[in-house]
């Protein structure tokens, strides 16, 4: 119950901040891509932006300047929003930042566009069998809750991922996880990839 509980209050905050941040960030040609919050030790909420204007898909990718006007945009609403102030419940710090290699994935077409790519997954609880839709992988593997593997896009609310079937192995296995048992997932490009100057990540 305690897990089921987190993961609604995750699912909302992030929901109405968003809400409240994101038409500011629109109507100037970004949009968010994802909120972090981090509640304990030095409080701080990143949030992650793209740009959300046509073309932008061939523009080059969020860079400093960006984050700033960003922050600037939206830092007269969250120093007054009372819904921060309660998530908080006091100072914190903002930080406006590019997805980065390791772009965040959060709305259920982030699964569909990056499709083909390489990503992590971590999940609120492990997956039983009528989930996971593959009886054999999850004998060999009953308790994970961390994946990586090869995005395969999304059947309907499911999250379709080949994975490394057994360790040492080549074998595939295809997996499906549902998307709200999905507490973290990320690109989780090759950097020998990338340094080869191949596309490790694509633009939504």
């Amino acid at each position: 119950m305690a897990n089921n509980t987190n993961r609604i209050n995750k699912a909302d905050r992030e929901s109405e901040v968003r809400s409240l941040l994101e038409p500011t960030l629109i109507e100037n040609g970004y949009r968010i891509v994802a909120i972090e919050f981090f509640l304990s030790g030095p409080k701080r909420m990143q949030i992650f932006i793209d740009f959300n204007a046509p073309g932008a898909a061939s523009r080059p990718a969020i860079g400093i300047e960006d984050c700033v006007v960003a922050n600037k945009l939206i830092d007269d609403i969250v120093e007054s929003s009372e819904l921060l102030s309660q998530i908080f419940k006091g100072q914190f710090d903002l930080e406006v930042s590019s997805p980065g290699l390791e772009r965040p994935l959060r709305r259920p077409e982030d699964f569909i566009n990056y499709q083909g790519e390489k990503v992590k997954l971590q999940l609120f609880r492990s997956l039983n069998e009528t989930e996971i839709g593959n009886r054999n992988y999850l004998k060999s593997n009953p308790k994970q809750k961390k994946f990586d593997g090869i995005l395969l896009g999304l059947n309907e609310d499911r999250v379709r991922l080949s994975i490394i079937e057994k360790p040492n192995s080549d074998d595939r296995a295809e997996i499906e996880i549902p998307l709200e048992l999905i507490s973290k997932a990320h690109l989780n490009p090759d950097l020998d990839d990338v340094l080869a100057g191949q596309k490790g990540t694509k633009r939504a």
